[in-house]
């Protein structure tokens, strides 16, 4: 029987059974191996960044003025400024990506809000900004294109969830022109902040996991369900190399996005492999490494080879340790496949590809708030998962799943143990 036929049928009976991939927090599987091409039906981001949807860090928020030039990565080597694809940003590319749901409402004055003579750009982030994970993808892609267009940047980070009215406010008095908070861990100081009179010169937006509807910012989100089905069915393909059985997860705090992305990659895994097995574990903390680190070790003393490092600030030491052992690493968030890489593979959910559709917008008067813009699997790019070096057959097998699941064929959400 064909992988692909094999794919085909054990979909359908996952769809016939209802499965739920084990609410429990030890099954599993994990992703890598290498493949520069996406699984996604284009090629995925080159930032070396990549991680998971933060974990608010408890230290003082450390505010920078800067001039957007670019920032060398925190990761081994530096792989470039590009987005997915291997593009450059530019100003110049279409903002198509993303399907946008609600009308909103036009921002006036865009770019310049303010109306100062100047465009300046805030960034708020929970995490490090040079993690060399997901909280450098956001803020490197809003400094790529700031400096293009000659704006201004102001990153403010380490901002503690508990203090995120305050930080936000305090950089919103800075002169920007738009407010853009880079994880959900900061959505209820904006929230307290975005239909403020004090600040209706400013256009606000936030990279949002699980986004819901608010008039006062716009916000970009994917479909974490789509995400790491796919990295399921691409690590499998890695079990299906060493001769595995198990694969890892290892997350930071057990929050909602997170249970929804290794309950995905379960089912994504046992849609191909339906004896293999998922083993998670949350440390939590997303930018401990050394909590990281340990459970990294405990699993592959367990022969659990293939690891998902679903992290933020520990992601790059704790993949580095699992490559050091022997084992293969999958990173999250963006495309880690570049020389000197300690990974094999990546899921796909670049928060900097998805602010700089919105900034195009912006810079063409067209951004509106109240409006979610989501990124979905078949459909855009920048979403999905990589393995590095994945030979032919099996960048077949993922791009058999890509395709069923943009065609509406497959519906991960419906196979899926829901939360709760």
């Amino acid at each position: 029987m064909s992988r692909f036929t094999r794919t085909a049928a054990l979909i359908a009976a996952l769809s016939l059974m209802a499965v739920a991939c084990g609410g429990d927090d030890d099954s599993d599987a994990g992703d890598s191996s290498g493949g520069a091409t996406p699984a996604t039906t284009a090629a995925a981001d080159s930032d070396s960044s990549s991680g998971s949807s933060s974990g608010g860090d408890s230290g003082q928020p450390a505010t920078d003025a800067e001039e957007t030039g670019g920032e060398e990565m925190s990761g081994e080597e530096t792989p470039g400024e590009e987005m997915s694809g291997g593009e450059e940003m530019s100003g110049e590319e279409d903002s198509d990506s993303g399907e946008a749901e609600g009308e909103g409402t036009l921002v006036v004055g865009q770019p310049d809000v303010n109306g100062d003579g100047q465009v300046v750009i805030g960034i708020a982030s929970p995490g490090d900004t040079n993690d060399g994970g997901f909280y450098e993808n956001f803020v490197r892609g809003a400094r790529a294109y700031t400096e293009e267009a000659g704006w201004g940047l102001i990153v403010a980070d380490f901002i503690n969830p508990a203090d995120s009215e305050s930080a936000l406010s305090d950089l919103a008095r800075q002169g920007i022109d738009f407010l853009a908070v880079g994880a959900t861990e900061l959505q209820d100081g904006l929230d307290a902040i975005a239909c403020s009179d004090e600040f209706a010169d400013i256009a606000m937006y936030l990279n949002a996991s699980l986004a819901v509807d608010s008039e006062c910012y716009g916000q970009s989100s994917d479909n974490y369900f789509q995400i790491h089905w796919v990295l399921g069915v691409a690590a499998a393909q890695l079990l299906e190399r060493t001769g595995g059985t198990k694969a890892g997860f290892i997350g930071g705090p057990e929050l909602a996005f997170s249970t929804i992305a290794h309950r995905s990659m379960e089912a994504g895994l046992k849609s191909i492999l339906p004896d293999a097995d998922l083993v998670v574990t949350h440390t939590g903390d997303f930018n401990d490494a050394a909590l990281g680190i340990e459970a990294a070790r405990a699993m592959l003393d367990q022969d659990i080879g293939v690891i998902h490092t679903f992290l933020g600030g520990a992601m790059f030491p704790t993949g580095g340790f699992v490559a050091s052992e022997g084992g293969l690493a999958l990173s999250a968030s963006s495309n880690t496949c570049f020389p000197g890489s300690p990974f094999v593979g990546s899921s796909l959910f670049p928060p900097g590809d998805y602010l700089v559709a919105n900034l195009r917008d912006f810079a063409a008067g067209q951004y509106r708030e109240g409006v979610i813009r989501r990124f979905l699997v078949g459909i855009d790019p920048e979403v999905g998962a990589v393995l590095c070096d994945a030979s032919a057959e099996e960048q077949a097998t993922i791009d058999e799943v890509v395709a069923m699941i943009g065609s509406g064929e497959l519906v991960p959400e419906e196979l899926v143990e829901p939360l709760g």
